[in-house]
């Protein structure tokens, strides 16, 4: 599942890079933010205190569209963690 999601990610990539249409950025925003990270999860057998997540960017797509796992007693977003 991990592997199809991965190639399903980098062939929408290509695609919607080529295009830059916003109706062929919906299949790879449902697959960046809720597939993948689910895949993931699953695949790892990931539970509490671990959770995944992923984006396109907000508002602006990012340059690179990314997937983490974020250890929740640390932080549950990207832009804080350690200090």
């Amino acid at each position: 599942m991990i592997q199809q999601d991965i190639e399903k990610v980098l062939s929408i990539i290509l695609q919607t890079r080529l295009l830059l249409m916003p109706q062929h950025r919906i299949p790879f925003t449902a697959l960046s933010v809720t597939d993948l990270p689910s895949s993931i999860r699953d695949f790892a057998s990931l539970s509490e205190p671990y959770i995944t997540d992923g984006s396109v960017g907000a508002g602006n797509w990012a340059r690179i569209p990314w997937l983490a796992v974020f250890d929740s007693r640390v932080t549950n977003t990207a832009r804080t963690g350690y200090t």
